[in-house]
């Protein structure tokens, strides 16, 4: 009778532990499974915030190759100005102007310190993205 009663407390402490063990793996698995939804959720916010920062970016370049471009027609403008300003009326035709030679390289020294500063700003612009 005592080993009949042993053995039905032994089964019932084997049931009880398979039972108990049961459960904590079945409460492992549902971590697991919240821990790889929250890993999927991490990642998809992840690359969002990588497509925001990269569409910001681009925007960012594509303004200022925009600044640059008018920057430098700005430039250019401003040598046809000043050239425009110096033209001299010809001696023989006075329907026809001339420009020296001179005035000619100060426009393009102009232009040339114009566009690199244009350059310089552009290059400062872009590597402090500001």
């Amino acid at each position: 009778m005592i080993k009949n009663l042993m053995l039905v407390v032994l089964l019932v402490l084997a049931a009880g532990a398979w039972f108990y063990l049961d459960q904590l793996g079945k409460e492992e698995q549902q971590i697991a499974h919240q821990t790889r939804l929250e890993m999927v959720q991490a990642r998809a916010e992840g690359q969002i915030r990588t497509a925001r920062a990269e569409t910001a970016q681009a925007a960012f370049k594509a303004n200022l190759k925009t600044d640059l471009a008018e920057c430098m027609l700005a430039t250019e403008k401003a040598r046809a100005d000043f050239l425009v300003g110096q033209l001299q009326p010809a001696r023989r035709n006075s329907n026809q102007f001339t420009l020296t030679q001179p005035v000619l390289d100060q426009a393009e020294i102009s232009v040339h310190a114009g566009q690199a500063a244009c350059q310089m700003d552009y290059e400062q612009k872009l590597a402090t993205g500001a």
